[in-house]
């Protein structure tokens, strides 16, 4: 998966916010199999060696608060995870 994300990326530099990383630890605690349940943390387990993780700081979330409320308010819906694994292939394999 990682390698999928790197070929949609292209020559950019990739990192993940503590907060998906939040969220990734919250999908691998509900998965409903053991089998699914492991993959998830194989998956967690790679991001944590294939990429740094930013926290987020006051600053950052103040402004990701800001730009989504004018979006929303104005009818914008941002891409969510979702929509990026359906579009690249990653759905439900983890």
């Amino acid at each position: 998966m990682l390698a999928a994300i790197g070929r949609t990326a292209g020559n950019t530099d990739i990192a993940i916010s503590v907060v998906a990383l939040i969220e990734l630890a919250h999908g691998a605690a509900r998965a409903d199999t053991a089998q699914r349940k492991e993959k998830r943390h194989q998956f967690i387990h790679e991001l944590l060696t294939a990429m740094p993780i930013h926290p987020v700081t006051v600053m950052v979330a103040l402004r990701v608060g800001q730009i989504d409320g004018e979006n929303q308010a104005k009818g914008v819906r941002p891409s969510t995870r979702r929509s990026f694994d359906r579009r690249h292939g990653l759905g439900t394999r983890l």
